[in-house]
């Protein structure tokens, strides 16, 4: 089982008077879908330059920088399209 590490770095301001908790956990809300994506593309790409790696050991001729497809392929998630 291969591990991927993610370093992800957020930077937040938070107003020392008049904060709401509704309001916080709003803009939180507003902020996953980001995260999701950035991790998801981050995954995403780990796993695929793996298999790159691999196709490209076994034969170097293989391989076709993104596929034949004219279509860019899309994953679709609770957050919209990947």
């Amino acid at each position: 089982m291969a591990e991927i590490n993610i370093d992800l770095n957020l930077n937040i301001k938070i107003p020392d008077t008049g904060i709401k908790i509704n309001n916080l956990l709003y803009q939180l809300k507003k902020f996953m879908v980001r995260i999701y994506f950035a991790m998801l593309k981050a995954i995403f790409s780990a796993v695929e330059e793996k298999a790159i790696a691999k196709i490209k050991e076994a034969s170097s001729k293989r391989y076709v920088l993104n596929g034949r497809q004219k279509n860019h392929r899309q994953i679709r998630t609770p957050y919209g399209l990947f």
